[in-house]
């Protein structure tokens, strides 16, 4: 037999080489969200053709040919939520195609161009817009038609979306050689983590499938995965609920107000202590300021009552009846200067120890050129501390959707409804009180996403302004 391959052969060859070496140019993070991306596409491929039998699949078809009439004459509206929801189904798929037409050409250029490296951080933009485009399609499917994809069909394309979205993100290596050089190296560390890993998907992210809840019909008492799709309908009815708005408005004014106010407050208090000479006074001090952490907010209800009520201590002392408790204005700041009193002393801890790590030789330098102690503070101090500033002001920026519940439902009073209605009380009120849960996880969901938006967006700007972020 010679030896000698044949010309198909040949060139089969080459071209899989060829396929090869553009691989191997990219990062393995690139290489393993390709994969991702790739069963994302398949099995919403697949959840199409399932939901195909039927009438269902004429659906798609009649909206990709632009066959409005034959979906009016067939009765088919219904599943659109009338004509005006028909087009506005067709507006928003066409907004996915050309997202998706757009990430193909970036992903092409940047396979044909791999080995620059301006084309090559293209492809990070064109998965991105194909995650995006994968999630879209797939709701569009679950919510927009129905539940006629079975549970395998609808889930897992979901699941697989995190391979793609952390390997993107979050994957350190570049090689596939120092892949399996570090789990060689740290295995054993690895089998340690399979029982908290187990704990934290079956018990944080088993109960996430209730999300659900918020895109499907409210049946209290049937499983989640039971009831029927009712789509974006209790979105559209928190948002032109009056009550929802008024809620949004004060989660929002309650928490920027408690960020400007009381964010700056444990900085300064945390500088003041590391100011003081006395160690004795200074750690009576701290104790004094850490002590209203430990109070329930019940208690704290119960001595600002005492403290701020019309009949309080402080009305009697200044002689005045200030409404500090009881007019909404009043009780906006009252609310905020409690929340910073409660917490301050403890905030302070987090910056007391990061000014502990400053090396004490600047001090000393700038001691010897002349710096005074504001100098000493404004130069060294402020600077040595500014990634911690950073990293909590982007934990404060994402939690602004989140106000307390405990603290809203212990300080509130019915001559304060209107400023004190925050979207935890609307959840509550609505979701456990009503037995709304459809309604409170629609809630519950937006506030999530725009909290994540927040923190990332946070983040975001933080790295562009030189700092090194939370992420």
């Amino acid at each position: 037999m010679s030896d000698n391959q044949s010309p198909l052969h040949q060139s089969n060859k080459n071209r899989f080489g060829k396929i090869e070496e553009i691989f191997s140019t990219f990062p393995m993070r690139v290489n393993v969200t390709i994969v991702g991306t790739v069963l994302v596409l398949v099995f919403s491929l697949l959840e199409w053709v399932n939901m195909g039998l039927g009438v269902r699949f004429n659906l798609f078809t009649l909206q990709i040919l632009n066959i409005e009439n034959r979906v009016v004459a067939g009765g088919l509206e219904e599943y659109f939520g009338g004509v005006a929801g028909f087009r506005n189904f067709k507006l928003f798929m066409a907004i996915l195609l050309i997202i998706f037409v757009i990430a193909m050409v970036l992903l092409v250029l940047s396979v044909i161009k791999y080995q620059s490296k301006r084309f090559r951080s293209l492809s990070y933009w064109g998965f991105g817009a194909i995650i995006f485009v994968a999630i879209a399609f797939i709701f569009a499917i679950l919510i927009t038609i129905g539940d006629a994809g079975t549970t395998v069909l609808s889930v897992f394309p979901l699941l697989t979306l995190f391979a793609p979205i952390l390997t993107m993100f979050f994957f350190p290596f570049d090689s596939l050689a120092r892949l399996m050089n570090y789990v060689k190296r740290y295995w054993v560390l690895y089998i340690l983590l399979i029982l908290p890993m187990a704990q934290i998907i079956i018990f944080r992210y088993g109960p996430m499938i209730n999300i659900l809840a918020a895109f499907k019909e409210n049946f209290f008492l049937w499983p989640v995965l039971d009831r029927p799709w009712a789509g974006l309908e209790f979105f559209v009815a928190a948002f032109n609920d009056p009550t929802f708005l008024e809620a949004f408005r004060n989660t929002l004014v309650l928490s920027f107000l408690e960020i400007i106010m009381g964010f700056p407050v444990p900085i300064i208090l945390a500088i003041l202590l590391n100011e003081l000479r006395l160690r004795k006074f200074k750690r009576v001090t701290q104790t004094i300021l850490y002590l209203p952490h430990f109070l329930s907010w019940a208690i704290v209800a119960g001595i600002a009552t005492t403290v701020l009520g019309n009949v309080g201590l402080l009305n009697n002392f200044l002689g005045t009846r200030i409404p500090f408790l009881t007019d909404p204005t009043h009780w906006i700041f009252s609310y905020i200067i409690i929340g910073i009193w409660k917490g301050m002393g403890w905030g302070t801890i987090i910056y007391l120890a990061a000014i502990t790590g400053i090396n004490p030789e600047l001090y000393e330098a700038a001691a010897v050129d002349g710096a005074k102690r504001f100098r000493l503070i404004w130069h060294i101090t402020l600077p040595g501390i500014r990634a911690v500033i950073v990293l909590l002001l982007i934990l404060n920026i994402g939690g602004i959707m989140g106000n307390s519940f405990e603290r809203i439902m212990a300080m509130r009073n019915p001559l304060v409804f209107r400023v004190s209605d925050v979207i935890e009380v609307f959840t509550y009120n609505r979701g456990v009180a009503g037995l709304q849960q459809s309604l409170a996880a629609a809630v519950g969901l937006f506030q999530s996403i725009v909290s994540v938006i927040l923190l990332f967006g946070a983040n975001y700007f933080a790295k562009k302004t030189g700092e090194r972020g939370l992420l």
